[in-house]
């Protein structure tokens, strides 16, 4: 139940807080209790008080990024993701790199000239290392390249890219966010009943997994189900 859950992050929290987060693991952790306990909106506020800490790190923009972008705070999202574009010159091995552009990719913002100059060098970069990657995180690669290609406007690439990364056998949660994917893609490209399609089929899929009544557990959703979510409220419009 919620109830024992949100209990059992307590006891977690209180663990945790007794010293300040030391890495952007434990600060990752105390975002996640914060949205058990509290729920997303204080997630949050707790990332906005924490904006400042562990910047040399991908994965606590990430983290900090797909927070505000779930709870559609786009100022404070813009300003995770620029933080997280900045660091892709040295963004030195995958994990670092998936984690920007899950930062870049998700939310509204507009991306500078520059900016979307160096998303374009990590699509390349990500795309060199495809090949001697295993199969979860080729799947992986691919919809995060595809994410990005359509926030550079380039719904035609991302739909090869979703294309592609369906012959590795996404997880349910994946296919439903593919789905939905493809439905922004179809609609960039002004295609009104393959979108509706594939956000049918989204739908279709997601509910097979989506707990009911999803307001009392989505503290504990994980961050691909919350992706799954955001991209539905997205593509619903």
């Amino acid at each position: 139940m919620p109830e024992s859950g949100v209990n059992l992050m307590k006891e977690l929290k209180a663990a945790v807080s007794r010293s300040p987060a030391n890495s952007e693991f434990e600060f990752g952790a105390l975002t996640l209790t914060e949205s058990a306990i509290k729920g997303w909106p204080a997630a949050a506020e707790f990332c906005r008080a924490q904006f400042e800490n562990f910047t040399d790190s991908p994965n606590a923009w990430r983290w900090k990024a797909v927070v505000f972008s779930y709870v559609g705070d786009d100022e404070w999202y813009s300003k995770a993701a620029s933080r997280a574009i900045a660091l892709i010159p040295g963004a030195t091995n995958w994990i670092e790199k998936i984690d920007i552009v899950q930062a870049a990719a998700r939310g509204r913002s507009d991306f500078s000239q520059e900016q979307s100059k160096q998303c374009e060098d990590l699509i390349v970069a990500i795309k060199q290392e495809l090949p001697t990657v295993t199969r979860s995180r080729k799947q992986q690669g691919l919809r995060c390249i595809a994410a990005l290609e359509l926030k550079l406007g380039r719904p035609k690439d991302a739909l090869q890219q979703l294309n592609e990364s369906w012959e590795y056998v996404p997880r349910e949660v994946d296919i439903a966010s593919t789905h939905f994917l493809k439905a922004l893609c179809f609609h960039a490209l002004g295609n009104a009943a393959d979108a509706q399609a594939a956000f049918d089929a989204g739908q279709t899929e997601a509910k097979k997994w989506l707990p009911e009544p999803v307001s009392a557990y989505e503290g504990f959703l994980t961050e691909p189900e919350r992706y799954c979510i955001l991209l539905n409220r997205q593509a619903k419009p």
